[in-house]
């Protein structure tokens, strides 16, 4: 009886630990800040305007957020996908296949952006004519 209660303890750890638990889902959120404000911004189809939360689905690889304000040079920042160190606390087959698949096991870098924009007239004097 005693190897029974043992056997249904592990197959409980086993079945119930993963990461995800963790998470809200398979998407993170970047904060972006503009200087100036207002400037728009596009990620993945998407469209906001500064300040904004991006959202970033976790296991889609990278993203490029491009930045746009009239007036100011575009810009671009690079959202990388990068592996959490959360997902280590994950050491069943079931947690391990879940954290996989939903995006658990990464997360996205840099975890917030503040981005400077230049003004047109500034870039045009530093390049000339």
């Amino acid at each position: 009886m005693p190897t029974i209660r043992i056997l249904a303890i592990i197959l409980l750890c086993a079945l119930g630990g993963c990461a995800s638990t963790l998470y809200p889902g398979p998407w993170t959120h970047v904060p972006v800040t503009t200087n100036p404000p207002g400037a728009t911004l596009h990620l993945a189809g998407y469209t906001y305007m500064s300040p904004a939360l991006v959202w970033v689905p976790r296991k889609s690889g990278d993203f490029k957020l491009s930045i746009y304000k009239k007036g100011y040079r575009p810009g671009h920042v690079f959202l990388r996908q990068s592996p959490d160190y959360l997902w280590g606390l994950n050491v069943t087959p079931v947690g391990f296949l879940a954290d996989m698949r939903t995006g658990a096991a990464y997360d996205v870098e840099p975890e917030t952006v503040d981005f400077v924009l230049i003004p047109n007239e500034t870039f045009q004097q530093e390049t000339g004519p």
